[in-house]
C-alpha cells in the first residue's frame, strides 16, 4: 500500500508531504516492513511502523 501524506496540517508555513509505502504479509496480514520518503518529519512514521512491526500488527 501507497499513501501521500502531509507531515502536519496543511496551514501550517513548515507543512511538507511525505510518501509512505507499507508491506505486509497477505496471509498473516501483519507488516513487514516500511518506506518512508519526504522532506518533512519522517521520523515520526517510522516510528509507528516500527511499533506496528514490533508488536506484530
Amino acid at each position: 500500500m501507497t499513501c501521500v501524506s502531509d507531515d502536519k496540517a496543511h496551514y501550517y508555513p513548515d507543512a511538507s508531504v511525505f510518501i509512505t509505502k507499507l508491506i505486509a504479509d497477505k496471509s498473516s496480514r501483519r507488516i513487514l516492513g516500511a518506506q518512508i520518503i519526504g522532506s518533512g518529519s519522517v521520523d515520526k512514521m517510522a516510528d509507528i511502523a516500527v511499533v506496528g512491526i514490533s508488536m506484530g500488527l
